[in-house]
């Protein structure tokens, strides 16, 4: 027979205590227009992928896309472009993040 002590005493546990966030700091998000209208469409065939200056090769291969190899060939394709399509949307380093567009979002 094994006996220990209890994981944690009546006296110390937490209850959670119910509140509502002031409307003053909850994220106010707004649409002004359609954000997929924007998209461009998807193209019907896929090449490999093209390095430039913002997506090199080098960070490609950072993101190990296909690390599982979960995806078919054309989907890993297809990946690469909507990555190369995007491309300054992401930020690679500090110097290069900004901040969510202000129509969307208002600054906390």
């Amino acid at each position: 027979v094994y006996a220990a002590q209890k994981y944690k005493p009546a006296d110390r546990c937490m209850k959670p205590v119910l509140t509502i966030t002031p409307e003053s700091v909850k994220i106010q998000r707004h649409f002004p227009s359609d954000p997929l209208a924007m998209l461009p469409p998807l193209p019907d065939t896929q090449s490999t992928f093209i390095p430039g200056n913002q997506l090199t090769l080098e960070r490609f291969a950072e993101l190990k896309i296909n690390k599982y190899r979960f995806l078919w060939p054309e989907e890993e394709k297809l990946m690469a472009w909507v990555l190369h399509t995007h491309k300054q949307a992401f930020a690679w380093n500090k110097q290069e993040m900004g901040l969510f567009c202000s129509d969307y979002f208002n600054l906390v």
